[in-house]
């Protein structure tokens, strides 16, 4: 990306902030001394405003600089890796709390607009990157949300394609059919455990069947150009997210070791090699998959549970809180119930 560009979104991502300072200030003074000193890893995708978000996976610009200020009024924040290396007596010896940002899947928006924030805070972050859908023109989870709720087709077509491809059975959707969450729920579902290019497949097919062409998400993954930009920054660590982001629960672990040592070897040739931390896609893991990527040099592994990390936490087992779209003072609040 050119820098005149990148300078260009980050001025607009950072404009129209100081207006929340106020509230921001009001919100942070008020929640000092609630937490412990403990361990919140925080888990983002997106910092956009796409029209469709199913899964509530996106943060704005604004509020993602207003849950900054608060992270950094509240506690402070610290690379994932060295808040995890901390000893348990100096947690225990905390009076603030310690948080980690962490990424997950690499979209473009971390570098047009996340970056940027992370700079004004000066908050280091660690990107999970899938390495097999770089330079990919778009997340396949994407497609769909914008097929199924950005296309206005009928209800009752969008069923009846899915069911003539074969991909959900008549009887899961007989009950659905006002309901396009629930329709948008089982295709995901249906998709989830299939191959990338036997997904792409199906979605080509629906948008055949209903004579629409396939949609263009807003949002993409990094290039591998820009995941180079991205990653000479300061503030940023890469993390391996797999090749494909598969549910490695439903793979055989000779697949599982696949996935996880070929994402770290594609990282490892962009980057050289560095120590690996490995964020488990959609969170799916068991204890034969963590020990399996524990013996393949992965130093920590973090999941989608969401809550703080504990004082005897399993390394390849880290939880992680999930902010989403509210302002600073609704998620000062959040934090003190978390």
């Amino acid at each position: 990306m050119p820098s005149s560009a990148l300078d260009r979104a980050r001025t607009v991502t950072v404009s129209g902030t100081r207006r929340a300072g106020d509230m921001l200030r009001r919100g942070a003074r008020s929640a000092r001394g609630r937490l412990p000193g403990r361990l919140g890893v925080l888990a983002y995708h997106r910092v956009a405003t796409p029209e469709h978000v199913p899964w509530a996976l996106s943060v704005s610009p604004q509020h993602f600089d207003e849950q900054l200020a608060v992270l950094q009024v509240r506690g402070r924040v610290e690379r994932l890796e060295h808040a995890l290396e901390a000893s348990t007596l100096t947690r225990l010896g905390q009076r603030r709390p310690t948080f980690a940002i962490t990424f997950d899947d690499g979209y473009v928006d971390n570098l047009v607009h996340a970056l940027a924030l992370l700079e004004r805070h000066d908050a280091p972050a660690t990107i999970f990157i899938v390495t097999g859908m770089l330079d990919e023109p778009t997340f396949w989870w994407d497609m769909l949300a914008e097929l199924v709720f950005g296309c206005s087709i009928p209800n009752e077509e969008l069923i009846e394609s899915a069911i003539q491809l074969g991909l959900v059975a008549d009887l899961s959707l007989r009950d659905e059919q006002s309901d396009l969450h629930s329709i948008h729920g089982l295709l995901y579902q249906a998709l989830v455990p299939r191959r990338g290019e036997e997904i792409h497949w199906f979605l080509a097919e629906l948008c055949a069947r209903l004579d629409i062409e396939p949609p263009t998400p807003c949002g993409r993954p990094l290039t591998t150009e820009e995941l180079e930009q991205l990653a000479s920054h300061p503030l940023i660590t890469i993390g391996i997210h797999t090749v494909h982001h598969r549910r490695l629960t439903l793979l055989p672990l000779d697949q599982v070791r696949t996935e996880v040592t070929a994402g770290a070897r594609a990282l490892d040739d962009l980057f050289g090699e560095r120590r690996r931390v490995l964020a488990y896609p959609y969170g799916a893991t068991s204890p034969a998959i963590s020990e399996l990527a524990r013996a393949t040099g992965v130093a920590y592994g973090v999941t989608t549970a969401g809550r703080w990390v504990g004082l005897r936490e399993d390394s390849m087992l880290i939880p992680r809180l999930h902010p989403v779209d509210v302002d600073g003072e609704a998620f000062a609040d959040w934090l003190s119930h978390a």
